[in-house]
């Protein structure tokens, strides 16, 4: 199986709350190593990061996830747009949220493409587990783009890490799906490693705690990692972090 981790890459932007098409930017070659890795068209596979029916207006502004304004099937025709918009077109589309009723596994199967949505870390995982994401994936060859927060679902026991909003007290971690003996850590980048407020300083804290049990990569917001059935690239500004160590790669 091919994998892509990134951060963010151009694609669907939130402005006054409407969702507008951007076709992916080509730092780092990433429209170049995107299109080499989807050369075959035939049928795109989107995983939703929610329940829509669970998504409710907050009593607080979320300053990340406030994201009840749209639908499931709003967002995917986006994100559609954004992939022509970058010359990639496929054959058929399909959207897996809790109305999808098909055959997951037979589905995955047949997939030029995975995408997994980015979004609310906890919501995220707890869906995917719900439709056995990882049973389904099993002997998949082709690619699978982990975007934003899914990069981090690979890893094993306690790997997914939510820092919640920099709260040094209030972080949750959850189990991957077991795939890697690494995990990501998107938006990286050099703000988290210069800590100069507390929120980065707590996350960069909670980021060395988790690389005492497994090693960690650090993904800057336009860098990302290829991992070709275990051979790893990197591509922009990337990070190592074990046992507290950080290294640029």
């Amino acid at each position: 199986m091919k994998i892509i981790y990134s951060s963010i890459f151009g694609g669907v932007e939130i402005k006054n709350q409407k969702l507008i098409a951007k076709p992916f930017q080509n730092e780092n070659e990433f429209v170049d190593v995107l299109h080499d890795y989807c050369k075959e068209r035939k049928k795109f596979v989107f995983i939703s990061n929610r329940e829509q029916n669970k998504i409710k207006k907050p009593k607080e502004k979320d300053e990340v996830f406030n994201d009840y304004f749209y639908s499931n099937k709003k967002y995917f025709k986006v994100l559609k747009k954004c992939f022509s918009l970058s010359s990639l077109d496929f054959e058929k589309y399909v959207l897996v949220d809790e109305n999808y009723k098909g055959n997951l596994k037979e589905e995955i199967a047949t997939a030029s493409i995975v995408y997994v949505q980015g979004g609310h870390t906890i919501r995220g995982l707890d869906f995917i587990n719900k439709i056995k994401l990882k049973d389904c994936l099993a002997g998949y060859k082709k690619l699978l783009f982990l975007h934003s927060t899914a990069t981090k679902i690979l890893g094993g026991k306690k790997s997914v890490l939510s820092t919640l909003h920099g709260d040094i007290k209030n972080y949750q971690l959850d189990d991957g799906l077991g795939l890697k003996n690494y995990t990501i850590r998107p938006h990286f980048n050099s703000e988290i490693l210069k800590g100069n407020d507390s929120k980065n300083k707590n996350r960069l804290k909670l980021i060395k705690k988790l690389s005492k049990n497994i090693l960690v990569f650090g993904v800057s917001g336009k860098s990302f990692i290829v991992d070709d059935d275990g051979m790893l690239e990197y591509f922009g500004e990337c990070y190592s972090i074990f046992n507290e160590d950080i290294k640029k790669i």
